[in-house]
């Protein structure tokens, strides 16, 4: 299989799409899935399990390193549709209640971890009082909503790029990385909005076309422009 290293290193920036957030309607999370047996005891563990940092160390050497950009049809993750996914319904929560953070599901989850744990999480950002976890929205995510709703997403020198995978059918699904980012585009209704493919279904490559060894650059973006269109 291809490396997904080996297909950025020919593409590069051919493989961002500009997109409608609004035409993407379904999530896959991380680019393929470990095994079975691992997914299944993910599914069942707690969250705060899922936080403890053995647990996490040990997930990251289960993860390949270099994922597959060909998936097989049987390491494709699930697509689940956007307005079923918790972490997506807590930030349209946010964004409906126009500044009042404090009433919002996010603020009450991170609000409970930090009364509890003594810290809550988000990416690198760790809150360790309630005071932190209102400077975290009062910052960071209320300028995001904002700036989101003026004038759509401002793309920087070296910002990393959220990621999307194209679907056995050829519909873009949203990966992981830069998700909150995403979600408050599709709720806010931005209608240009960039992401990174990291991958596709085997079914759509052979589609399209193309042999599983990628040879052909050109052709692939070429496909990925076709995908693009579609999305706008």
């Amino acid at each position: 299989m291809v490396p997904r290293s080996n297909v950025l290193s020919r593409l590069t920036d051919r493989l961002v799409v500009w997109v409608d957030a609004r035409h993407i309607d379904h999530y896959v999370g991380k680019h393929v899935v470990l095994t079975g047996r691992t997914d299944d005891v993910l599914r069942h563990t707690p969250l705060r399990l899922r936080r403890w940092a053995p647990l996490r160390q040990l997930l990251r050497t289960l993860r390949p390193k270099d994922p597959p950009f060909v998936i097989p049809d049987h390491r494709y993750r699930r697509p689940v549709r956007l307005d079923d996914l918790e972490k997506y319904l807590m930030v349209k929560d946010l964004v409906e209640r126009d500044g009042a953070y404090q009433q919002s599901r996010w603020f009450a989850s991170l609000h409970a971890d930090v009364e509890r744990d003594g810290r809550a999480r988000h990416k690198d950002v760790e809150m360790r009082s309630v005071a932190e976890v209102h400077a975290f929205f009062e910052a960071y995510v209320l300028p995001l909503i904002d700036s989101m709703r003026r004038s759509g997403y401002d793309l920087k020198r070296g910002a990393q790029l959220g990621q999307a995978l194209i679907g056995a059918d050829g519909r873009l699904h949203k990966a992981n990385n830069g998700d909150h980012r995403f979600f408050v585009a599709r709720i806010v209704g931005t209608e240009s909005f960039p992401l990174r493919i990291a991958g596709a279904h085997e079914a759509w490559v052979r589609q399209v076309g193309l042999d599983a060894r990628l040879a052909d650059a050109d052709r692939l973006a070429a496909a990925i422009r076709d995908v693009e269109r579609d999305h706008r």
